[in-house]
């Protein structure tokens, strides 16, 4: 190892818990459980995840809240719908009260979304057969959205 390379590990070695949560939070939003999880796997002890976590969230750099919004809008630019995103937010650990804040799988947007995504995929022409339907259903499933939201979405009248 050279001088530069020991000098770049003592760095790594020396930074506090407090340091590599705020790296963390500086590349991207994360929610509680996200952020306890990665310093878990760094192998700080809970007491200091916990007082690091509490630390984080006085200093507002951790808001749950605020990752909650900004992972809906993410989501919904990538063409995901209402079930997925929820799906997704459930596994990191945010709690059901605030994913139902942000996430109303009967709002008219996703109506609109659902048809933008389908009509990308298969056109602006509704399913021919029951195959076509099916394969139609399961990828706007796959993508998180209601049987209503792809009715909508595949009705011959409101295609283009």
């Amino acid at each position: 190892m050279d001088e530069n390379q020991t000098k770049k590990s003592t760095r790594k070695q020396t930074r506090t818990i407090f340091e590599v949560a705020v790296g963390l939070l500086a590349r991207r939003e994360h929610s509680e459980m996200e952020l306890a999880r990665k310093l878990m796997q760094r192998k700080y002890s809970q007491s200091e995840i916990d007082e690091v976590l509490e630390k984080v969230k006085s200093c507002n750099y951790l808001d749950d809240e605020r990752f909650v919004d900004a992972f809906v809008t993410s989501r919904k630019n990538r063409g995901q719908g209402p079930l997925k995103i929820k799906a997704q937010l459930q596994q990191r650990g945010v709690a059901s009260s605030l994913i139902g804040r942000f996430v109303h799988d009967r709002d008219e947007c996703w109506l609109d979304m659902a048809a933008e995504v389908y009509q990308k995929k298969f056109g602006t022409t509704a399913p021919e057969d029951y195959a076509a339907k099916v394969k139609a259903w399961r990828f706007m499933q796959s993508r998180g959205f209601t049987q209503d939201q792809f009715e909508h979405a595949s009705h011959a009248d409101l295609l283009e």
